[in-house]
């Protein structure tokens, strides 16, 4: 059968607003998606509220099922018996360092720790044996210079 140009045009018009009424508005379509998100966010919250039951018959050791028992106690004055370890460093003003004016091994200490010291104190004794040793050995070379001249 064999159709016009002008009637294919007038019938693809009429199909094509027959298909056009057919369908919904955009926001006709939004609306319909908003109700069916809501109908799944009610349906989620019936599913997590029978998990929480569930879980809340399953699991024993939360604080409901174990609940603890506090005591008061009056309040009265005593002796404060705890303290804190705490870690530091302390810096002087004046740092000076102290060296012996002969090395040796140190024999005697003077001092403590955390004591006040001058200029001048004795804070250490030195072993003097290698000292001493020098002194006598010069002296020897000193008596055969002596000697000899």
């Amino acid at each position: 059968m064999y159709i016009r140009p002008m009637k294919r045009i007038i019938i693809f018009f009429a199909v094509l607003m027959l298909a056009a009424c057919g369908q919904e508005s955009p926001l006709q379509t939004k609306k319909a998606q908003l109700a069916e998100y809501k109908a799944e966010v009610d349906r989620l919250k019936v599913l997590i509220t029978g998990l929480e039951k569930e879980i809340a018959q399953l699991d024993t050791s939360g604080i409901e099922a174990e609940p603890k028992l506090v005591t008061l106690q009056p309040v009265e004055p005593g002796e404060f018996k705890h303290y804190i370890d705490l870690q530091g460093s302390v810096e002087a003003e004046d740092n000076i360092v102290v060296q012996p004016a002969i090395p040796g091994i140190v024999t005697k200490v003077h001092v403590s720790e955390g004591d006040h010291v001058s200029t001048g104190q004795v804070l250490a004794e030195t072993d003097s044996r290698a000292l001493r040793e020098n002194i006598a050995q010069l002296q020897t070379n000193l008596d055969l210079a002596k000697t000899a001249y």
